[in-house]
């Protein structure tokens, strides 16, 4: 498979995109990173998908209304008071890395 291929099978949410937002998170050295969240109508359940990126508004983004096939991922991870929270994630990885 190619490097940046999608995967024959794995998590699809389809439905249509009710709404976005964002929010900024300053980092140290004055690095800013941004949380694109979208909520997703699937069926009668709705969806929070959310994705961290360097860019205000990234190119891919869908806009409010627009039906969407999207692959997304699940996050797990443990905040800095010790809750286990739990996420969808929908983009490219940028802290990926291989080893």
């Amino acid at each position: 498979m190619a490097k940046n291929a999608l995967p024959d099978s794995g998590l699809i949410l389809n439905g249509e995109v009710i709404g976005r937002k964002r929010r900024q998170i300053d980092l140290a050295g004055g690095k800013i990173r941004y949380v694109i969240t979208l909520r997703i109508m699937a069926g009668d359940n709705v969806f929070s998908v959310d994705r961290w990126c360097d860019v205000k508004l990234p190119s891919d983004c869908p806009v409010t209304g627009s039906p969407v096939s999207m692959p997304v991922r699940i996050r797990t991870f443990t905040t800095k008071s010790g809750v286990s929270r739990t996420g969808l994630e929908w983009g490219p990885q940028s802290s990926e890395e291989e080893f």
